[in-house]
């Protein structure tokens, strides 16, 4: 198969189950708002910062390293999980441990019966998480889309069932770690049908290439991990848990797009743009094409939230949560930008750079440390996500001089060029949208939202087709 037909054939699985698994994912974060306080909330994004680093110890690297190397023996493949399984279980004992230590004068019973179940998860993940990298490679994607949503709804189904039930913060934390067993068992189930084999053999000495290949993606990894929960860490330890959980929940309605759905696309498109990382011409082309269809995906989605925030947030988690209103909306242009930079990161990947996975890492680190901290200190929540979208806008240039230069022959203008048209589309469809809001008659905020959202589809679609012709050419050819 082509990798054309390849990509086609991933993209419509990996499209399919994005969608299933962040519908059942935002359905869950409704139950879960109109039944938890802000407070909970605020626990809950701490436990958050560590679900994130079990999935990101999932990754450490080396499961990027099966997708891009395409010469791996049987010794280096079972090496590196055997590697991945041992490295979940020591930091399942220094995190539990280390609280213990370090919460001697501060223990809280409560907060460690969390920690213990939930960090369960740096255990369960590696048994599956190999044959997850080993199904992309192959372009096994329907397969790949089907331990995704099982283990989704498994999460799902468990999370309403307790909450309903009133276990409160024990309805994720034991979601969570039922979503993560029953895909780890799906993984390994399909990864002895296609005959991935892991064999009861180890060698450090095997795998001594692709463990600096993978240190720098697991550097990059864990700053960019830290990058994305410095924020959270700051605004709980300034401003406190209620804060806390104001803002996690403004930003967990804007990222979960990125996180869930943005995937879709660069799961499909790395281990493509690894095969073609020696031709030049043919990365450039790739990558601009992926930066492209990300920009004009996200650009209407941001925009779009942005202009329906003051509709969207009482009709989809109630009006308690109105306040979280403007710090929403600013919230939608910094995830625009970030969005290029986190889908931008296989780009680097395919290319087999990872050292400037780790450098771009170190950047935006410390400048979204340095803004969030001046943030907290000088103003509130609206403070720190006005930063943070200041932020994000500087960054812009530093991604095309530190990194996207140093690996394709190309111009910061034509960069630009590829980012501004759906940025700019998309904002004439948020005008439209925000006057025809106050246009409406009805009283019905959930009506109001329709309307809204079918009026910005068509404005957004068709501003594309009479502003950007190759979308009109695209869809001319389409239809002979």
């Amino acid at each position: 198969m082509s990798h054309k037909k390849h990509a086609i054939s991933g993209a419509k699985w990996m499209t399919l189950s994005m969608v299933i698994v962040t519908a059942l994912q935002m359905t869950q974060m409704v139950v879960l708002a109109r039944l938890l306080t802000p407070e909970a909330f605020g626990t809950i994004a701490l436990l958050m910062i560590v679900i994130g680093l079990a999935d990101l110890q999932t990754q450490l690297g080396l499961h990027q390293v099966i997708i891009q190397d395409q010469h791996l023996t049987q010794t280096q493949t079972s090496s590196l999980y055997w590697l991945s399984i041992s490295l979940g279980i020591i930091m399942y004992i220094i995190i539990n441990v280390g609280y213990f230590i370090g919460g001697l004068f501060f223990y809280d019973p409560q907060l460690h019966g969390y920690l213990e179940t939930i960090t369960l998860a740096f255990i369960i993940l590696p048994l599956g998480g190999q044959f997850s990298a080993q199904l992309q490679k192959n372009f096994k994607f329907k397969q790949y889309a089907q331990t995704e949503v099982i283990g989704a709804v498994t999460g799902v189904i468990t999370a309403i069932t307790l909450a309903i039930n009133d276990y409160g913060i024990w309805s994720l934390i034991l979601a969570y770690i039922a979503r993560c067993t029953v895909l780890s068992l799906t993984l390994i189930i399909f990864g002895f049908k296609n005959q991935f084999k892991i064999s009861a053999e180890f060698s450090l000495a095997a795998i001594r290439n692709q463990l600096k290949f993978a240190l720098n993606l697991l550097g990059g990894n864990l700053l960019n991990f830290l990058t994305s929960r410095v924020d959270q860490m700051l605004v709980g330890l300034f401003l406190g848990a209620q804060a806390l959980g104001y803002y996690s929940m403004a930003f967990n309605l804007i990222i979960q797009p990125i996180l869930k759905l943005n995937p879709i696309i660069t799961r499909v498109a790395l281990p493509i743009m690894s095969q073609l990382r020696t031709d030049k011409q043919a990365l450039k082309q790739g990558y601009f094409t992926l930066l492209d269809i990300i920009c004009s995906f996200n650009a209407p989605v941001f925009l779009g939230v942005l202009a329906t925030a003051s509709m969207l947030i009482p009709v989809v988690i109630g009006p308690q949560w109105l306040q979280v209103t403007p710090i929403l909306q600013t919230l939608c242009i910094y995830a625009f930008f970030y969005s290029i930079f986190f889908s931008g990161i296989s780009f680097v990947i395919a290319s087999g750079q990872s050292h400037l996975v780790f450098r771009w890492n170190i950047i935006t680190a410390v400048t979204t440390t340095i803004t969030v901290l001046i943030a907290t200190q000088v103003g509130d929540l609206l403070t720190v996500a006005q930063g943070l979208c200041i932020t994000q806008l500087g960054l812009v240039f530093l991604w095309y001089r530190q990194i996207v230069n140093k690996i394709i022959d190309t111009s910061f203008i034509e960069m630009i060029i590829t980012i501004a048209k759906p940025f700019l589309i998309a904002s004439c469809m948020s005008l439209i949208v925000i006057s025809t809001e106050i246009q409406t008659l009805t009283d019905s905020e959930l009506l109001k939202l329709i309307m809204s959202i079918t009026i910005g589809m068509f404005a957004y679609i068709g501003l594309s087709i009479l502003f950007r012709p190759e979308i009109k050419y695209a869809i001319k050819k389409r239809l002979k």
